[in-house]
């Protein structure tokens, strides 16, 4: 943000000589935003990623916060198709879930699904439908080039990756160094996600406090 330079203008005002001016701090360059490391940890064991924050900044971002939020804890891989894909990241376990909001492709021309362990967002058939839901490639994927938006890749654990299952969980998502750049840059988005998010959570807390009360009544 850049701040507004002050003009001082009337009566009164006694300027500072030239030379008793304190030195104005050089002006603050950007923070860049580098790729984070995260660790997907499974039943199965430890899968360690890179996002690449600096080329998918949405979509780093997004998966980033609904990490930190627990969003991903528990829930599983509802979809594994052998030497294609691992897919995971709806809560309801269907498929058919998501965040509540859509985020838009970002797709980087130099990236692709050439090889197993690419990760990347999954959507609807439409494009800038991407929500919570991601996958794994278990090999080369050249079809989806260009139509789905890849974030990161595997760096360690590929040989869990190639051992999971429909069924199996991610029990918890573990961020590795600091996220504060890139969510500075992204404040806004995350605000507007957030407000959907908590609305949602604060929703769902009530149907089951209703559900909970309807229950005891009954007995």
């Amino acid at each position: 943000m850049l701040a507004a330079a002050a003009v001082a203008i009337g009566t009164g005002f006694t300027p500072v000589a030239a030379q008793d001016e304190p030195a104005k701090p050089a002006s603050e360059k950007p923070v860049a935003i580098e790729d984070i490391e995260v660790t997907l940890k499974t039943p199965k064991g430890d899968i360690k990623l890179t996002l690449y924050a600096s080329k998918a900044p949405v979509s780093v971002a997004n998966f980033l916060n609904l990490a930190k939020r627990g969003y991903y804890d528990g829930v599983i891989f509802h979809k594994v198709v052998e030497n294609f894909m691992a897919l995971t990241g709806d809560p309801s376990g269907t498929g058919r879930g998501g965040p509540g909001y859509f985020i838009e492709n970002e797709i980087v021309e130099d990236l692709k699904h050439d090889r197993a362990g690419i990760l990347a967002m999954a959507r609807k058939l439409e494009p800038d439908t991407n929500g919570s839901q991601f996958f794994i490639t278990l090999g080369a994927a050249p079809h989806l080039d260009g139509s789905y938006t890849i974030f990161g890749e595997v760096t360690d654990g590929l040989v869990v990756v190639e051992s999971l299952e429909k069924g199996d969980t991610i029990d918890a998502i573990e961020v590795h160094g600091s996220t504060d750049p890139l969510f500075t840059k992204m404040e806004a988005r995350l605000d507007e996600w957030n407000a959907i998010l908590d609305l949602r959570a604060d929703a769902q807390k009530k149907s089951k406090a209703a559900a909970a009360s309807s229950g005891t009544t009954n007995q």
